[in-house]
């Protein structure tokens, strides 16, 4: 189970650094996700943060469901193919490792960075440039509830803190599922969510590929065009001097 649990969260962890690469839309913290009261560790949010809930099934649950997720969310409830569990590990592993996969994301960006500069570094003078701005270092951030040492394990060494969110993340879901708004409700809006998007996205796809195909057509026509003009525009100006 352990590497199960492992290849999920590698999953997950990919899944969440290519979203943050995108540059478009942040994932959300789990903050904004989630709260957890102090005094009684119940749960607060998820399924009533339905917006942002929605968007954070639809970008990650894959992760932990698999390839198919696509094809269940568009033609079934939720609670029907993705169970609890797994809807319950899902929130507690990318809790675990949100900050640290941010950081990665982050300082890939940097090194992308940093490697364009040091192309253009010198200009075509010679002149060096130099880059004044500097970014003291911080610390990195640990995952939340297991081993942070060298080689540990991403899925693996949950602390009894983290079983204890699970556990918590598990009964609010499970909860939530059978309330009519937070459940039924919910649920059925899902879908048609992902029904939407995946036809958004697609005619998007289909426009962006139209675009790049009428721009090729375009360079085509333009290098055909010049290929065929013959003409000779110094001779058909005779007062124009080419020298």
């Amino acid at each position: 189970m352990n590497s199960k649990r492992q290849t999920l969260c590698n999953t997950l962890k990919g899944k969440v650094i290519e979203k943050f690469a995108e540059g478009n839309d942040e994932p959300p913290s789990p903050h904004s996700l989630f709260s957890r009261s102090e005094q009684t560790g119940e749960i607060s949010g998820l399924r009533k943060n339905k917006d942002i809930y929605m968007k954070f099934l639809q970008d990650f649950a894959k992760a932990v469901y698999g390839k198919n997720f696509g094809v269940q969310s568009k033609s079934n409830i939720l609670s029907t193919y993705l169970p609890t569990s797994l809807e319950s590990f899902l929130v507690l592993a990318y809790t675990n490792g949100y900050e640290v996969w941010k950081s990665e994301a982050k300082r890939r960006q940097r090194k992308i960075r940093n490697t364009l500069v040091d192309e253009i570094s010198t200009d075509t003078s010679g002149n060096d440039i130099t880059d004044m701005s500097y970014e003291a270092p911080n610390p990195l951030p640990k995952y939340k509830f297991t081993a942070n040492g060298r080689g540990s394990k991403t899925g693996e060494g949950w602390t009894e803190d983290g079983i204890a969110l699970y556990n918590a993340l598990f009964r609010a879901i499970r909860i939530q599922r059978k309330d009519l708004s937070n459940g039924i409700t919910f649920e059925a809006e899902f879908l048609t969510y992902t029904v939407t998007n995946t036809a958004q996205r697609r005619n998007k796809e289909k426009k962006q590929k139209a675009e790049s195909s009428w721009g090729e057509l375009d360079t085509d026509l333009e290098t055909v065009s010049q290929s065929n003009d013959t003409s000779d525009p110094v001779a058909e100006d005779d007062t124009t001097d080419p020298y």
